[in-house]
């Protein structure tokens, strides 16, 4: 699949990447389509959305254990594409306590939209950290337990 699209002025393509070859790291100030080649199970890799990232999550299934399945490090927008189901857990293992969508440091913005239609679905879970947002305050990695600004934009 090929995607063309404008971002801050520039002319720029997706790259797609399938969630079944790794983790996936998205850098800074790009745009990225999130796939996986079987969604109805479930994969422990996850997706780092670095600052300014773009992401469209197009059908994934992914279940993490002692960190965030997604964790944006600034300022990003995840699309949901239409007609697609996604499931981002981290309700595994023993008493987790991380977000399962990590929105960003404090003074940063997550933005969740859905693509035209607004026909796609996601499912965030997490058993002790917030679904989107902050990890739970007695991670002692990440002891403020502070996010930033979450923005979710529906149909």
């Amino acid at each position: 699949m090929f995607v063309l699209s404008l971002m801050a002025g520039l002319c720029s393509a997706a790259t797609t990447y399938n969630l079944a070859n790794g983790n996936v790291t998205v850098p800074a100030n790009t745009m990225a389509i999130i796939t996986q080649s079987n969604s109805k199970t479930s994969t422990t890799n996850s997706v780092v959305i670095n600052a300014g990232a773009i992401v469209t999550l197009q059908g994934v299934n992914i279940q993490c254990n002692g960190k965030s399945p997604i964790a944006c490090m600034g300022n990003a927008t995840i699309i949901i594409a239409d007609g697609s189901s996604n499931t981002v857990d981290q309700t595994v293992g023993n008493m987790t306590s991380f977000a399962a969508i990590y929105s960003g440091p404090p003074g940063s913005t997550l933005t969740i939209k859905g693509e035209s239609a607004g026909t796609g679905k996601l499912i965030a879970l997490s058993h002790y950290g917030a679904a989107i947002g902050a990890h739970a305050t007695y991670q002692t990695q990440y002891p403020s337990a502070k996010c930033g600004n979450i923005v979710i934009q529906g149909g």
